[in-house]
């Protein structure tokens, strides 16, 4: 029945999919995207509260009486892209861009929203809508949790998804434990004695340093685990020197750390600070070293990774629930609710043979038969969970 009520919906859900995509807007200023989204809201009788300014919290009682409380997340922000794509809905924010789908994750959470009215609100226990602002570097789910969107009622559970572009929309892909990165990052600034580029005698090239730090780098993660797919270290930036003449003071080093437990992440930042004082110490330079971290790695419950397996099997809308082997090096803030409650997140196939731009491309597009499969998942999925079907 849930599928049959989502596919009804699919004209709906995709016109207001395009509208959002008109709209991208960055981090904590996704201000026409909320209006949007209350304005739906509206539409289906649901009262909401803003939080953190752009961030949107709908809680939807079940008819049948109190219960349990799940939560589904759904990210608002855009990207600072242009976008590429010739679609006649392209985006009308010059240099912003839905390029993550996070228009997709929006409007399945408001199909969620629909299908529940559709049904007559004929479940038990409470369904907390999160649409969450930020999600793309600055972190939106923290903030959100500070304010106290996880009580009242108190959450038990939670769960989310993000398209996958390079997959069938006939398809969802799940993983137990880890499937999500901590995407740290670090920066260092080595610190030599400048001058005279035809005196390097008289001087300490901080770009020698910085050279042979950045070859030690390349292998810090083959060198130091038998297990490479736990983690990643990339230089992504290097800056230092004006002319071609003159030696510098200094240099500074840029790059991510991925992790997918806390442990790998511990000894990642501690070999990136002794390789740099070992190359620095030889080298007579002095460093600046900050590892700065994000989100931690999104960890996968077995039982909420169940409910989304089966309930994708009683939808009959999926060719294939793949089970990742490998773990995505990427990261979500959806890693802080699933800190606090047992939560699933899965990946929603959402390509086909003409679609294969990847995450994050300016030319980025989604088959949009995918939009009401989301939807029709999110639902079934959290029913499933409030009739206390583990």
């Amino acid at each position: 029945m849930i599928y049959q009520i989502a596919e009804k919906l699919s004209s709906d859900l995709i016109e207001i999919r395009r509208s959002l995509h008109r709209i991208p807007e960055t981090a904590f200023e996704e201000y026409k995207t909320s209006d949007f989204i209350k304005r739906q809201l509206e539409k289906l009788g649901l009262s909401y509260q803003t939080v953190c300014g752009t961030g949107i919290v709908s809680i939807i009682n079940g008819k049948k009486g109190s219960g349990k409380t799940i939560l589904i997340r759904a990210d608002m922000d855009g990207l600072p892209i242009e976008e590429k794509t010739e679609v006649p809905f392209k985006s009308e924010h010059k240099g912003k861009m839905h390029a993550c789908g996070h228009d997709v994750h929006i409007t399945a959470l408001l199909g969620v929203c629909m299908i529940l009215k559709e049904i007559d609100f004929n479940f038990s226990g409470t369904l907390k809508a999160v649409f969450q602002p930020a999600e793309e570097g600055a972190g939106g789910a923290q903030p959100m949790i500070e304010k106290g969107i996880m009580h009242f009622p108190k959450v038990d559970a939670a769960i989310a998804l993000h398209v996958e572009p390079l997959a069938s929309y006939k398809t969802l892909q799940i993983r137990n434990g880890s499937i999500m990165a901590s995407p740290d990052d670090f920066k260092i600034i080595i610190k030599g004695v400048g001058g005279h580029g035809a005196c390097p005698e008289k001087c300490v090239n901080p770009l020698y340093a910085a050279a042979e730090l950045i070859k030690a780098l390349s292998t810090v993660v083959q060198d130091n685990f038998n297990d490479t797919d736990k983690c990643v270290v990339s230089i992504c930036t290097v800056n230092g020197g004006t002319l071609n003449n003159i030696i510098p003071d200094e240099v500074e080093i840029t790059g991510t750390a991925r992790s997918l437990d806390n442990e790998t992440r511990d000894k990642i930042e501690t070999l990136i600070l002794e390789y740099t004082k070992s190359v620095c110490n030889k080298s007579g330079c002095d460093y600046e070293y900050k590892f700065n971290r994000l989100f931690p790695p999104v960890v996968n419950d077995c039982k909420m990774n169940k409910i989304i397996t089966d309930s994708a099997c009683a939808l009959g809308c999926f060719e294939h629930i793949d089970t990742l082997e490998k773990a995505s090096m990427t990261g979500d803030d959806f890693s802080y609710f699933a800190q606090l409650v047992p939560s699933a997140y899965f990946k929603l196939g959402a390509g086909n043979e003409h679609i294969s731009k990847p995450l994050h491309s300016s030319e980025f597009n989604v088959d949009e038969n995918c939009i009401h499969r989301g939807a029709a998942i999110l639902t079934e999925a959290a029913l499933k969970y409030l009739e206390g079907k583990l």
